[in-house]
């Protein structure tokens, strides 16, 4: 099963997470793409700072997300949750 991924939100409050750099100026799609890899099938975001460089970022949570966790947008160039929506 694919990810879900929430383009308007680009961070977890309080999550603890791995921090992988993927490289300046990533297109969103692409960088989602890179993220799913080394994500391995865990939830993540990422997220791409503003400035001339566009760095670029993902980050692995090390625990799924949950209804409880509160998702949310900061000021970056874009962004996006991502995680596997459970199987039924």
């Amino acid at each position: 099963m694919s990810y879900v991924c929430d383009p308007k939100k680009n961070f977890v409050d309080g999550k603890a997470y791995t921090q992988t750099h993927l490289g300046n100026g990533i297109p969103q799609h692409d960088a989602i793409q890179k993220c799913e890899k080394v994500a391995q099938g865990n939830d993540f975001f990422v997220q791409q700072h503003p400035g001339p460089v566009g760095y670029t970022i993902c980050a692995v949570l090390k625990e799924p997300l949950s209804a409880n966790d509160k998702i949310s947008a900061h000021g970056h160039t874009y962004g996006s949750v991502c995680y596997k929506p459970p199987t039924q």
